[in-house]
């Protein structure tokens, strides 16, 4: 983890290397998780024979959160992409503590709940890359 991401910031599973307590820790990552998230909506199918054409905004903020050790991403989040169709899918309320809160709105019914999930399955994934990978 860490030379892409932050090349200053040498991440362990308990956070950085001067945190040995591997207490409360936080770092600021919503432009380059907005940027990750943007390249894969991309293209993405999203109901309906709809896929996304294009990202309209992605606002709100996102942390890579170390807590007693744990590395986590947090983030809350609104996403609003442009269809292929013309229509325009908003994902909003997408929070790291509750994926299932969301809320989105789209006039296509089968866009709005299939692109909706898809937004969030798609969160997870770009998120996921920001953590460090796990030893076996």
């Amino acid at each position: 983890f860490g030379s892409s991401v932050f090349p200053c910031l040498v991440m362990t599973a308990a956070g950085s290397t001067w945190n040995k307590a591997g207490t409360w820790e936080e770092k600021d990552i919503s432009s380059k998780l907005k940027d990750k998230l943007s390249e894969a909506l991309v293209g993405r199918p999203m109901g309906d024979g709809n896929q996304v054409a294009s990202v309209a905004s992605i606002t709100g903020d996102s942390q890579i959160l170390v807590i007693r050790g744990k590395p986590r991403v947090g983030f809350e989040l609104v996403v609003k992409v442009k269809l292929s169709s013309g229509e325009t899918l908003t994902v909003k309320e997408l929070d790291s503590t509750d994926l299932e809160g969301y809320q989105a709105e789209c006039p296509n019914l089968k866009a709005k709940k299939e692109g909706a999930a898809e937004v969030v399955r798609v969160l997870q994934e770009v998120a996921a890359t920001f953590l460090p990978e796990e030893e076996s």
